[in-house]
């Protein structure tokens, strides 16, 4: 019955283990894209906070720019860039601006000059590292300038290893809880087969006297109840049947000897003495026995 017990145990246990497997990842994928949501929140914030710092400085020149951007983007933990709407980067935070290349084509100032600002996650060939991304423009008194901010994407790394830390651990937890209940239904319910099985076939053996009782589950329980009464009446049949064959088999000897059996001959209210028995069967043919007249003669 092992065989049987693994064929219900190792379903059981995958469906559970896919079905928490879905979970968890359908929840991580719920959670990383509420993160995002609060991240491009956070760097719009971010973004505007810079602009207000930023107001009574945009005039200045470039290397007084270079400075400020530097100092800002130190304290706040920013990569923060100023670009001239032909691409041409003015300052940043991280990089000499001199030696970077034109970023009139990035997405995040695309989405400015054409009056759609929105955050954009992407690898930054600069520094090599992820990032996110969001411009906005800032009034010059020559021509506007693009306020680009960038946070970078290890910032919020821990977030998620911690977030997948304390998940995994649930499911962990979750996976072993199932699979102890998995074995706890399946020993149940393979054991209440397995007595089943022994129980058929000590009866297949002619061993109608042991029953079997089961308590749970309550299919099981009422199938119990009905081999129960199988076997009962099958132990009366077999009975019937072996005192049967035991009458017959002494009709037989008793034939043999010359002793003849009446049945149902009642001498309650006879009188003691001697008599003499005349038996006057009926002659039918293709029978064991026949209805008798009888008479008692006494002697």
């Amino acid at each position: 019955m092992k065989s049987f017990f693994f064929k219900i145990f190792f379903p059981y246990f995958f469906i559970l283990l896919f079905s928490i497997s879905l979970i968890f990842l359908f929840t991580f994928f719920i959670i990383e894209k509420r993160i995002d949501k609060e991240i491009e929140e956070r760097i719009i914030q971010a973004t505007k906070a810079v602009k207000l710092s930023l107001r009574d400085y945009i005039n200045e020149d470039e290397n007084f720019l270079q400075e400020k951007l530097e100092g800002i983007g130190k304290d706040l933990n920013l990569r923060i860039t100023l670009i001239l709407l032909d691409g041409t980067v003015l300052a940043d935070s991280h990089k000499n601006p001199k030696n970077m290349e034109n970023h009139k084509n990035r997405e995040e100032v695309q989405a400015t000059i054409f009056g759609e600002p929105k955050v954009f996650k992407r690898y930054s060939q600069t520094l090599g590292k992820n990032m996110y991304y969001y411009a906005l423009f800032v009034e010059g008194e020559k021509e506007e300038i693009i306020l680009r901010v960038s946070f970078f994407t290890k910032t919020f790394s821990g977030i998620y290893r911690d977030i997948f830390y304390k998940s995994s651990i649930v499911v962990c937890v979750v996976l072993i809880i199932s699979l102890l209940f998995a074995y706890f239904i399946s020993y149940n319910f393979t054991r209440g087969l397995n007595e089943i099985y022994l129980f058929l076939l000590n009866l297949s053996k002619g061993n109608f006297e042991k029953r079997i009782y089961l308590k749970k589950p309550h299919e099981l329980s009422e199938l119990t109840k009905a081999l129960n009464q199988t076997a009962e009446e099958l132990q009366n049949l077999f009975y019937l049947e072996k005192k049967e064959k035991e009458e017959v088999q002494t009709f037989f000897e008793n034939l043999k000897e010359g002793i003849l059996i009446l049945e149902e001959l009642n001498l309650e209210n006879v009188p003691a003495g001697e008599y003499t028995l005349v038996c006057a069967p009926l002659k039918l043919e293709g029978v064991e026995a026949a209805p008798a007249r009888v008479f008692l003669i006494k002697d």
